[in-house]
């Protein structure tokens, strides 16, 4: 980068210069500005293009670094993005496997209780059969003795009534 000093620099007119100074007059002068500032100048711009460079140089390393590290966070946000995805089907895999072993169980005991319930309507209805046949016998024994009875009774009350008759007869 190069500054020039474009400041016009004019002798006082004691020095016996004219206040125009001509064309070679000012090539002189920028020979004479450039031997007494041109040092600094020239120090001056190493310093300001030292100071860029160093700006440059950093800048580029921020940008690496922050490149860099957004390449590291999204590949890190979509692997665990990725891990949570597999352990979300992992778990699900795992909730349906149990849904499925509890419906299985549950088919399983709902079969179960209606084997054991048709095995209880069958030994009522046994039962109940068995006791209809029971009650059954016992009511033809019970009929069987009551005809029996009446019969005995009935040979009993023949028999009195013959005594009574004769008793009559005999007491007449």
């Amino acid at each position: 980068m190069s500054t020039e000093f474009t400041q016009d620099i004019s002798l006082p007119p004691e020095l016996g210069e004219s206040p125009a100074p001509a064309n070679e007059d000012v090539a002189t002068l920028e020979q004479i500005r450039h031997l007494l500032f041109g040092e600094q100048v020239t120090r001056l711009e190493g310093r300001i293009e030292s100071v860029e460079q160093r700006m440059l140089e950093q800048f580029q390393r921020l940008e690496t670094l922050l490149s860099s590290r957004y390449e590291e966070l999204k590949t890190s946000l979509a692997t665990q993005a990725a891990d949570t995805a597999a352990r979300i089907e992992t778990e699900q895999a795992i909730l349906q496997s149990g849904l499925d072993g509890l419906h299985h169980q549950f088919e399983q005991q709902n079969l179960e209780f209606h084997r054991e319930l048709e095995q209880l309507k069958a030994h009522a209805d046994q039962s109940i059969e068995g006791v209809k046949s029971e009650l059954t016998q016992q009511g033809e024994t019970f009929n069987q003795g009551l005809k029996q009875k009446e019969s005995q009774l009935s040979g009993l009350f023949k028999e009195l009534s013959e005594r009574l008759l004769n008793d009559a007869e005999s007491t007449e």
